[in-house]
């Protein structure tokens, strides 16, 4: 009796840090009386505060896997580099420190409380459901707006927000609407923060129909619903990621030699090509795709897409090789900079930069082919979601930044927790049986 107990509380505590975090990215965008911690954040820290119990009582052991070695090697680089900073110059830790602790609280949920409590097979169910609700939001959101002027809030009006130093939701919305006006359209967001929150989001849950387990059917209405959502977001990101799922899928698919798969997918891919084109001739989705091209011209150097995209690598091949080897230290950048005296043409306040150059930076090329190398390697063993999701990763690596944040964790661990391959083989084998 008191086993069955015990097993229905761990189930129950599975659901909801499975819940908790595919809720992150709706949750985190919402502040607390604590300074720089989010109501969404300060949730998972009071489900570790019950869980850490519970894996105590249960005599539970870390599990470790090769992208440990990543993580012992960022923090042991920063700790070392921090350390001659501090002998060498007038250096400050508390950056250091208030970024490592950061880092560690968002891996820590994605290797050490999600390989516990996450539930792959009902993080399936609940990420479609929440990916339905919001792709309808989205479209009611743009039809609402286009046809009646009414702006649906994508913030509880009345909240607190840490967005753009805290504002109110209600200060938020007017933000927006401002904006929609002086465009003459409005850039969908759903019940996230932002347009790109979204494009990171659907991009898994696309590719979660696109490249079911093997034995689940293909959903391709969901998918085509989740695409337009992402079309009317209007976000260089979501249309980054329609390219490369549906590319992915395209070319996967023109493997199989069946006839059936093979008209299935020319279907597919005439029907978003045209899609594409329809998009591209839109005076709307011009704009998008001038941000894109425009990435390529060196003469501009404003504007928050060419910054995030440029400013990272550019800072990067400016730092003196040993670092580019190494690393500047996660935290360390503004007084790296200083320090170096490194100054670039797309200077901003921060460490604004995409994911992939703040890697660079901070844990050098050493850190960076740990990063990628032990995520394939993980990724490879698994069923072939699992893959692409990574690949949608290293992508959005180029264009955000999205490095210790919600829908990161979501990426994450739909890596590292998808079935093995000789996993779902065992279950088609033994339903076959049955």
């Amino acid at each position: 009796m008191n086993s069955n107990r015990s097993e229905k509380e761990a189930s129950r505590q599975s659901r909801i840090f499975t819940v908790s975090v595919l809720l992150m990215p709706a949750i985190i965008m919402y502040a607390t009386p604590i300074p720089t911690v989010s109501v969404g954040e300060l949730w998972i820290i009071l489900l570790i505060g019950v869980m850490i119990p519970d894996m105590i009582s249960k005599h539970r052991r870390l599990r470790c896997n090769c992208f440990c070695w990543y993580l012992l090697y960022a923090f042991f680089s920063t700790l070392v580099i921090s350390i001659v900073f501090l002998c060498t110059a007038f250096y400050d830790p508390l950056d250091m420190g208030e970024r490592v602790l950061r880092d560690a609280f968002y891996f820590s949920v994605v290797f050490i409380f999600g390989a516990e409590y996450f539930n792959y097979t009902y993080a399936l169910k609940i990420i479609k459901r929440i990916a339905i609700i919001l792709s309808i939001y989205m479209v009611v959101q743009y039809i609402t707006y286009s046809l009646l002027g009414v702006q649906l809030p994508n913030v509880i009006p009345f909240l607190k927000t840490n967005i753009s130093g805290g504002y109110l939701g209600e200060e938020l919305l007017e933000r927006i609407g401002r904006s929609a006006s002086y465009d003459g359209y409005l850039r969908v967001s759903g019940f996230f923060s932002e347009p790109a929150v979204c494009a990171h989001f659907l991009s898994v849950a696309l590719l979660l129909e696109l490249f079911p387990a093997v034995g689940k059917i293909k959903d391709f209405t969901t998918s085509f619903l989740y695409t337009i959502a992402l079309v009317l977001t209007f976000s260089v990101n979501a249309y980054v990621a329609i390219v490369v799922c549906w590319g992915i899928w395209v070319l996967f698919n023109g493997k199989n030699r069946k006839k059936s798969g093979l008209i299935t997918t020319i279907l597919v891919f005439s029907i978003m090509t045209a899609g594409i084109v329809m998009i591209a001739s839109n005076d709307i989705t011009k704009r998008v795709f001038e941000r894109l091209f425009l990435l390529g011209d060196t003469s501009i150097t404003e504007g928050s897409s060419v910054v995030r995209v440029l400013r990272g690598m550019s800072f990067y091949f400016e730092m003196p090789t040993f670092f580019q080897i190494f690393g500047s230290g996660f935290g360390n950048f503004i007084q790296f900079k200083d320090i170096y005296g490194i100054t670039t043409i797309y200077e901003t306040a921060d460490e604004y930069m995409n994911t992939n150059a703040y890697i660079l930076v901070s844990s050098g090329i050493i850190g960076f082919i740990l990063f990628v190398g032990s995520l394939y390697t993980i990724a490879k063993k698994r069923i072939t979601v699992s893959k692409m999701i990574l690949l949608i990763v290293i992508m959005f690596g180029f264009s955000s930044s999205i490095y210790s944040s919600a829908q990161f964790v979501i990426m994450l661990s739909f890596i590292l927790y998808a079935p093995k391959k000789e996993e779902m083989l065992n279950e088609i084998k033994n339903c076959h049986i049955t």
